[in-house]
C-alpha cells in the first residue's frame, strides 16, 4: 500500500511539474536587441539660432526575422551624466534592412557633448513588414531629395522615407516624411528637405508596414 501511495504521489508531482515547465517556456520572450547593429552615428546643430541638436543612428537588422525596435537616445554632459532623454520607434525592420533612429534634443542648457542610444528589439507582432513591395527612386535637387514611391503589392500600407544629407563625410541635415494608407498600385512623390544646407550625397532609407494578423 505504501508503495502504491508513493507511486501515486510521484505521478501527481510529475503532472504538476509538466504544466509549470510548459508555462515557463511560453512566458519566455526572445530579446533580439543584440541583432541590431549600429552602422553609423551623426549629430548636428539643427538651427543656427538655438541649441537644438539632432542625434541620428543608422541601424541594421542582422537577425533572420522582422523586428520592432524601441529605442532611447541619451544626451550626456562633460561629466558623463545623462541630461536629456528622447525616444524613437521603428515599427518593422526586415532582415538585412537598414533604417534611421532620430532623436531631437532641445539642449536647453547648451551642455550636451555626447550622445548614445539604448535599443530594445523584439519580433514584430501585429505590424507586418511590407518594405519589399515598395519601389522607390530618388532625384536630388539643390536643396532637397525627391523620392518617388510605388506600391507594387496587394496591401494598403504606411511608408516612411528618410533622408540623410551629407557634405563629405559629415551630416548636413536629416529629414523624413510618411505616406499613410498607401494603396496597391498607387505612386506618389515625397520631397525631403536639406534644411537649406548644401550637400553632395543623400542616403535614402524606406520602411513600410501594415497592421494585420
Amino acid at each position: 500500500m505504501k508503495r502504491f501511495i508513493s507511486s501515486v504521489l510521484a505521478l501527481v508531482i510529475v503532472a504538476l511539474m509538466i504544466p509549470q515547465t510548459a508555462f515557463a517556456a511560453t512566458k519566455k520572450t526572445t530579446d533580439y536587441s543584440s541583432q541590431i547593429k549600429i552602422i553609423a552615428e551623426y549629430n548636428y546643430k539643427i538651427f543656427d539660432i538655438s541649441n537644438d541638436r539632432n542625434y541620428i543612428a543608422v541601424v541594421q537588422n542582422n537577425s533572420d526575422t522582422v523586428l520592432r525596435i524601441d529605442a532611447k537616445g541619451y544626451a550626456v554632459d562633460a561629466t558623463g551624466a545623462i541630461v536629456e532623454v528622447q525616444e524613437d520607434v521603428i515599427r518593422t525592420l526586415a532582415p538585412g534592412k537598414q533604417a534611421v533612429l532620430d532623436f531631437w534634443f532641445d539642449n536647453d542648457d547648451g551642455n550636451q557633448v555626447g550622445y548614445k542610444t539604448e535599443i530594445k528589439a523584439k519580433k514584430s507582432s501585429y505590424d507586418k513588414d511590407y518594405s519589399n513591395n515598395i519601389v522607390y527612386t530618388m532625384n536630388p535637387t539643390s536643396n532637397s531629395a525627391i523620392v518617388k514611391l510605388s506600391n507594387t503589392g496587394t496591401k494598403t500600407a504606411d511608408v516612411t522615407a528618410q533622408a540623410i544629407f551629407l557634405k563629405g563625410t559629415e551630416i548636413a541635415y536629416f529629414d523624413y516624411d510618411v505616406a499613410f494608407y498607401f494603396d496597391p498600385g498607387q505612386s506618389t512623390a515625397i520631397q525631403l528637405e536639406s534644411g537649406g544646407r548644401s550637400f553632395d550625397n543623400c542616403l535614402i532609407y524606406v520602411q513600410s508596414s501594415y497592421w494585420g494578423k
